[in-house]
């Protein structure tokens, strides 16, 4: 696996680098008589050559350049070879064998010294232990990397192991330190002259930001990196780059009241991945978009989508599949058909890891919701309880809402007034702070008296001061 910011596939969002007038890198390298530089330059030329024609040929290879590496007894040739071979173990999906490669070749880079090298096997090694499913292990492995490469002074790899432990505490649900380890990486891009490392931290912080609007500053921030972000996809014409902003930005916009300009926007960003054959992005889009639809009163084109999804979308990973099963399930169950729901979820339960720490509140809330709409009070308990404790830690207020209300109605239906009405209590404060208001006052009505109406004051409108904002 090449030491890229993400694991293969290779980022869709990538930033080409600008194109240069110099022939000098079609020239091949002069003839050497060292066997060991020798040996060197064939492992990267290898390297170079077998990009997405990994086969068994190519292993058989890999495994003769590890050989002859150990005859050299040059620590750093064996370190290179094996971190090859890993590569091409890792495109079998021989994830195992490729880690053994890669733990082989930290151990001897770590006993001489070369914190470079060591740091990039490192993160190639956290981003196997991520395809594992070993999420608190990647954030160890990615932990060590970013020691080894400060303690060299490496910016750019520091910054890349912040970008890579940010993804991993997100994974964990703690939203919190992802944000920690984002914005240092913003200010260590901000510091080099890499045009591509600063608009991918740009995308990202914005991208963490928006899962948290509980204040006005944040979605401000928010909007402004992913405006810069865009910016330099539009210059380099990174359409992905430019589709995952308006993505984002949509969330902004939808939280602040802006409902059918986020729908332009993801319907745009929806379109761009289509053109661009990516099947799983483009249907994270439409889940989004669907769900927007939902909220503004456009249920059947809403369960369209969903549905489309489901059965269309043949590309789609088994985690897409699970997420978008959990939102059509919880829109049946609020228009009083929960059995259908719970149909739903079950066809698409197993596309979900147990410990999902982001993905799994929203499946095991959609499931409250059916459990609910059935009268199931005891499940319906059960299935917001699995929410809570997968949300601990985790910033994601509307979820936790949902949570809190159907373990309160179910609550309160057990007979239990006080307990009940707690719950909803929170589940109230939640709505609110996710500016969910529709939610929050239908809470409310059941809870509390009606207070005297009087008309709302129209929101002030907003000065437009960019493409977002």
């Amino acid at each position: 696996m090449a030491p890229t910011d993400t694991p293969i596939p290779a980022d869709p969002t990538a930033i080409p680098s600008h194109p240069t007038n110099s022939s000098s890198s079609q020239v091949a390298p002069a003839p050497t008589t060292d066997p060991v530089a020798a040996l060197r330059a064939e492992i990267e030329t290898t390297r170079q050559h077998i990009r997405g024609q990994v086969d068994e040929q190519a292993r058989r290879h890999g495994e003769s350049l590890v050989e002859r590496a150990r005859d050299t007894a040059d620590v750093v040739t064996m370190a290179e070879a094996l971190w090859l071979l890993a590569h091409i173990e890792d495109e079998l999906s021989r994830f195992d064998v490729a880690i053994g490669h890669l733990e082989e070749a930290q151990g001897l880079l770590r006993d001489i010294g070369y914190p470079e090298l060591e740091a990039q096997v490192l993160l190639d090694l956290g981003e196997l232990e991520v395809l594992r499913g070993e999420r608190s292990q990647a954030r160890d492995v990615f932990e060590r990397a970013r020691i080894v490469a400060r303690s060299a002074g490496l910016v750019r790899l520091v910054a890349r192991c912040d970008d890579r432990l940010a993804a991993a505490h997100w994974e964990l649900g703690r939203l919190d330190l992802a944000e920690e380890h984002l914005r240092s990486a913003l200010a260590l891009w901000q510091a080099t002259d890499d045009v591509e490392g600063l608009a991918r931290a740009r995308y990202r912080l914005g991208s963490c930001l928006i899962e948290d609007l509980s204040n006005e500053e944040r979605g401000v921030e928010a909007l402004e990196l992913l405006e810069k972000a865009r910016s330099v996809a539009v210059e380099y014409e990174v359409m992905g780059l430019i589709a995952a902003c308006d993505d984002k930005a949509a969330t902004v916009l939808a939280h602040r009241g802006d409902m059918s300009r986020a729908i332009m926007v993801l319907r745009s960003a929806a379109s761009i991945f289509d053109a661009l054959g990516d099947d799983e992005q483009r249907s994270l889009v439409r889940t989004h978009l669907a769900s927007l639809l939902a909220r503004s009163g456009s249920g059947p084109e809403a369960e369209g989508i969903w549905r489309s999804i489901l059965e269309e979308s043949e590309n789609a990973s088994a985690r897409t599949r699970a997420s978008v099963a959990a939102r059509l399930a919880r829109y049946l169950s609020e228009c009083g058909r929960a059995e259908e729901a719970l149909d739903v979820l079950e066809r698409f339960a197993s596309g979900l890891d147990d410990d999902d720490r982001t993905e799994g509140p929203t499946f095991e809330v959609a499931r409250a919701a059916a459990y609910h709409g059935l009268g199931m009070h005891q499940a319906t308990i059960e299935a917001a309880d699995r929410a809570l404790d997968l949300l601990d830690s985790a910033l994601l207020p509307g979820i936790h809402a949902a949570a809190l209300e159907y373990k309160g109605r179910a609550v309160l239906a057990s007979g239990q007034q006080r307990d009940g009405e707690a719950l909803l209590g929170q589940a109230i404060a939640l709505y609110l702070i996710d500016n969910d208001r529709e939610r929050a006052e239908r809470v409310a009505g059941e809870i509390l008296p009606e207070p005297p109406r009087r008309d709302r004051a129209r929101p002030t409108p907003r000065l437009s001061t960019g493409l977002y904002l």
